[in-house]
């Protein structure tokens, strides 16, 4: 067992068992995954376990991401907030703003995140 596996379990598994954490977890170091496990239980009424494989409801927490990550391209140069979504390749025809007949636009994205 690898030095991060023991850091990792030695403290998950006391979470999992006081019923504090239930999920699913990977680490990577430059691309190659160096731990992957999974605690606690998918559904506790049926006494499922998770698995590495567990599909979990993440529901509204992806718009965080995206937000960090177009913010982070607009610090990178890579895009301009400014910029329809067509030029990400996005879509061929962007959507549009229907009260204002403009295509929508990165910056209209930030509000929902």
């Amino acid at each position: 067992m690898s030095h991060i596996t023991e850091q990792i379990n030695a403290y998950l598994e006391p979470l999992a068992q006081d019923q504090k954490f239930s999920g699913a977890v990977l680490a990577s170091v430059h691309g190659e995954i160096v731990y992957s496990n999974a605690f606690g239980k998918a559904n506790i009424e049926l006494a499922v376990d998770n698995t590495i494989k567990t599909k979990f409801r993440i529901a509204s927490i992806t718009k965080t991401f995206t937000g960090v990550c177009i913010l982070q391209l607009v610090e990178r140069g890579q895009l301009h907030l400014e910029d329809p979504l067509t030029t990400a390749g996005l879509f061929k025809r962007p959507p549009m703003v229907s009260s204002l007949h403009t295509p929508v636009v990165f910056l209209d994205l930030l509000p929902f995140s």
